[in-house]
């Protein structure tokens, strides 16, 4: 499953809650302008929960803004939060103290861009590939 910042965001139109059934698997509720998709992942022993997100941040380039919205993450128990206006320099990725990892594609300026914030235990098998600093891909392998 590819999962990219710009197919979920939606336009600011949208003002009413449905579900959709994807592959069986994956719920997508739309509500006003937040997009969550919801997704059970079947394991060997377990089937597990995947929430995904966006927002429009409208910058991420202060350690105190990336923590706030670190710890709203948790808050909500998002999982995977696809953000917008990231405002970040260049390509890359690190660690948040709570152990959140935050990829980041960006231009040489901060300006636009985009990122995600993957939980720890999913960022393990994940593969960021930023393609500019308005999209950017994350895969998960067992996502299909």
């Amino acid at each position: 499953m590819k999962i990219d910042v710009g197919a979920l965001a939606l336009p600011s139109l949208v003002h009413h809650i449905e579900t959709f059934e994807i592959q069986d698997l994956v719920r997508l509720r739309i509500m006003g302008q937040k997009v969550l998709a919801q997704s059970t992942v079947a394991t060997s022993k377990q089937r597990q929960l995947l929430t995904i997100g966006t927002m429009n941040v409208r910058s991420l380039g202060t350690t105190a803004r990336q923590l706030e919205l670190d710890h709203a993450m948790e808050k909500i128990k998002c999982d995977i939060l696809g953000v917008t206006e990231a405002r970040i320099q260049d390509q890359g990725s690190y660690i948040l103290p709570s152990g959140t990892i935050l990829f980041h594609s960006g231009g040489v300026t901060a300006h636009r861009g985009v990122a995600f914030l993957v939980r720890q235990s999913l960022a393990n098998n994940m593969r960021f590939t930023p393609v500019s600093d308005r999209l950017a891909t994350l895969h998960h392998p067992s996502l299909k």
